[in-house]
């Protein structure tokens, strides 16, 4: 059975998995989406309160990233985890935070199909916000976005991978700098010169930009976790799996 060491998570007796790899390092909430029916994303920190709701079109108990767990099909029209709750507004921390996620295109075509396609996206308003997305144009390119009083600080990628993409987003206002990881390496360069995180977060998505739904996921996403706190460039990188 899991036993606790400070804020550390040791299994005696058993392997330790990637969930608990992800839970040792504290995160404020975190969905693995491992679900196999039922309308309910649980977060593995705060389960019942603070879990997310399946919408639209969504295929529930696909294969995962490899590490035993299943994952959602988001079919790209229709379908996105709405996360937000009243709590999650509270604990998110505009200034100092990390956000984490695995996502795999449903296939090639997507990463050309010129539609903007959103991985993870919290916003407090048009003015302050953080995403991780897939761009309409130029294709095959990603973007990692952390805008802050109408400041844009943004890092691009191009790639056309078909397979699993472990991305991160990393903020400081205190140390002026927001970092993008791709597969547990910096990606770009830090960006600096930050502006000043006003609001509570109104907007928590995996695979959409808004419920209306717009600008959505095609294909697989798992393991989206949010952190009050910057995560190092060394816990980054442990945490691609």
């Amino acid at each position: 059975m899991p036993v606790y060491i400070g804020t550390r998570r040791v299994l005696l007796g058993g392997r330790r998995t990637y969930k608990d790899k992800v839970l040792s390092y504290d995160p404020i909430a975190y969905w693995t989406m491992g679900e196999s029916a039922g309308l309910t994303a649980v977060d593995e920190v705060n389960s019942p309160s603070w879990a997310g709701t399946y919408n639209g079109g969504i295929t529930l108990g696909q294969t995962g990233i490899g590490d035993g767990s299943t994952c959602p099909l988001f079919d790209g029209v229709d379908g996105y985890v709405n996360v937000f709750s009243a709590a999650l507004q509270g604990a998110f921390n505009g200034a100092e935070g990390s956000v984490m996620a695995y996502a795999r295109m449903s296939g090639a075509g997507v990463w050309t199909d010129g539609i903007t396609r959103v991985i993870v996206h919290c916003q407090a308003d048009g003015y302050n916000y953080v995403n991780i997305l897939k761009l309409n144009t130029p294709n095959n390119t990603l973007r990692w976005r952390y805008v802050a009083n109408d400041v844009v600080e943004a890092v691009t990628l191009v790639t056309t991978s078909a397979e699993w993409m472990c991305v991160a987003l990393t903020w400081s206002k205190a140390a002026e700098e927001v970092k993008a990881y791709y597969n547990g390496v910096q990606t770009g360069v830090t960006q600096v010169a930050l502006g000043v995180w006003a609001g509570n977060i109104a907007t928590a998505l995996i695979g959409s930009f808004n419920v209306t739904p717009l600008l959505l996921w095609s294909g697989r996403e798992a393991h989206v976790a949010l952190w009050d706190r910057v995560l190092s460039p060394s816990e980054v990188s442990d945490l691609f799996f």
